[in-house]
């Protein structure tokens, strides 16, 4: 095999390997529902164009350690919202 020719790895590069087990995977959530309400997604959409912005994994992950969690924290104990395990 010479320098020009591309190594392709195992596995095709639609398929993800850390996909769940589909065993795992609890079947009684609906993930269509609002997770967040009017109030809450104001604070999130504050950093939305920073967030979509973000160039990389690392870099989504520094909006959301540094301007996101925070934010929703900050606000969710300003109304008293309990936060913790349920």
């Amino acid at each position: 095999m010479d320098s020009a020719t591309i190594k392709h790895s195992p596995v095709p590069p639609h398929v993800s390997s850390n996909e769940a087990d589909p065993e795992d995977v609890d079947n009684n959530i609906d993930w269509h529902q609002v997770m967040y309400n009017a109030e809450e997604q104001k604070v999130l959409d504050a950093h939305k164009k920073q967030y979509l912005a973000s160039k990389s994994v690392e870099e989504c992950k520094s909006v959301a350690k540094t301007y996101i969690l925070p934010d929703i924290f900050q606000y969710w104990d300003i109304i008293g919202h309990e936060i913790g395990d349920s």
